[in-house]
């Protein structure tokens, strides 16, 4: 899952080591079991499938022309990011006061923080796109390429975008285990540790939890509500203000991933920082990419819930 990435408390990327969001999973971080090896395996079957579609001139991977249209300029688009960021951890800070914990520890703390937090979040975008919609439509529906949309296209659009998202990665899973265990690996050699099982305090605190309700609460916020707020958050906002500011898609890319993966190290258990931060870089970057493919938010939507929901499914299959 994924931590509160769109600024959060505990982070609902369930990204384990390798594995959730918010960002999951404990057996794939053993360098040394099958189930490493068969990441592993599979990562170098996808990597030699990848390159042979590139030689044969199909390019899979490329971006493509830019079809993104992002409804906002970089100044406001920046300024939308950290008025999130604080009201979703003050709303998280203020939640756990009222509900008598002061930091984040149970699934239920747990799950009342990142629910103050996505949720006001998602008020505040809310709010902004009622208040500005006569000019943020106005810039959506913009033609790309010189070409407007057809009408009653858009429903079928958002379809197309969501199975691409879904399928980039089923493609990118192996690759996002594998780098997950390459990190770990690096780690347990320089540092002679290994990483723990759960690298998510949230899928630790789901694993201590007999409470099947606050275990459900945080499946919503890990698939729908993290997924949601992150992707407009660091995708839409934050990558699109950057190529506002003339910086290049692929940079522009590549920075909002890495912040995307900072912003869990607050929600990964001690130890397990490499392989998890070195898994959401990646998944960062797939998700990114889906955006600017598409040009679509539901692409990269769609990565991100699967990804989160195939990792908390896994986890709690494994309990």
């Amino acid at each position: 899952m994924t931590a509160p990435a769109a600024p959060g408390p505990a982070g609902t990327e369930l990204a384990a080591a390798p594995g959730a969001a918010a960002d999951v999973a404990s057996d794939p971080v053993e360098a040394q079991g099958w189930s490493a090896t068969v990441y592993m395996w599979l990562a170098a079957g996808t990597v030699i499938a990848l390159a042979a579609l590139h030689a044969r001139g199909r390019r899979p991977l490329a971006l493509g022309g830019d079809r993104v249209r992002w409804p906002l300029a970089p100044a406001p688009s920046l300024f939308l990011v950290a008025v999130l960021m604080m009201a979703g951890a003050a709303a998280a800070s203020g939640a756990m006061q009222l509900s008598g914990a002061a930091t984040p520890g149970g699934v239920r703390d747990s799950a009342i923080a990142s629910l103050a937090n996505y949720g006001t979040q998602l008020l505040l975008m809310s709010g902004i796109w009622w208040a500005l919609s006569g000019a943020l439509m106005q810039r959506a529906e913009a033609p790309v390429d010189g070409v407007a949309a057809r009408p009653g296209s858009a429903a079928s659009g958002r379809a197309r975008a969501a199975a691409v998202g879904a399928l980039a990665m089923a493609v990118a899973w192996p690759l996002t285990q594998a780098t997950g265990v390459i990190a770990s690996t690096v780690q347990r050699s320089v540092t002679g540790t290994d990483a723990p099982d759960t690298a998510h305090r949230t899928l630790e605190a789901m694993g201590q939890s007999g409470d099947p309700l606050w275990i459900a609460a945080m499946g919503v916020v890990a698939v729908l509500l993290a997924p949601l707020v992150e992707e407009i958050v660091y995708r839409g906002a934050l990558q699109q203000a950057l190529k506002g500011i003339g910086v290049p898609r692929v940079i522009a890319l590549l920075a909002a991933s890495a912040l995307f993966s900072l912003a869990h190290w607050g929600s990964l258990v001690a130890g397990a920082e490499a392989g998890a931060l070195a898994m959401l870089m990646v998944l960062g970057v797939v998700f990114g990419w889906t955006y600017e493919r598409t040009g679509s938010l539901w692409a990269p939507f769609a990565a991100h819930a699967t990804f989160n929901a195939a990792n908390l499914a896994i986890f709690l299959a494994q309990r």
